[in-house]
């Protein structure tokens, strides 16, 4: 696993994901293909968070970087919902 991926997973989790799958350059790891599917396309953050546990030589700061950012993504993913359904329900009153 190196910088490169690391760095442009935190931008684009998902691209990188397919594009270094698609150039078979994925890093060597644990996980059952159909769970690197899944995880991949629903929570790219923690799948890389846990290549990165499992990855001997690598700071595990990288891991809990990836897990701060996927919160931080879920977390405003979700407010964003709840304001459409509070906006929603406004209108409809």
């Amino acid at each position: 696993m190196t910088t490169t991926f690391l760095i442009l997973s935190f931008l684009f989790p998902r691209l990188t994901l397919l594009g270094y799958w698609l150039a078979g350059w994925m890093p060597l790891n644990s996980t059952p293909f159909a769970l690197d599917v899944l995880c991949g396309l629903s929570l790219p953050h923690f799948l890389i968070a846990l290549w990165v546990y499992e990855t001997p030589g690598l700071h595990w700061g990288w891991a809990v970087a990836h897990v701060v950012i996927g919160l931080a993504k879920m977390l405003r993913a979700g407010r964003s919902s709840w304001t459409t359904a509070d906006e929603r329900r406004k209108g409809a009153a």
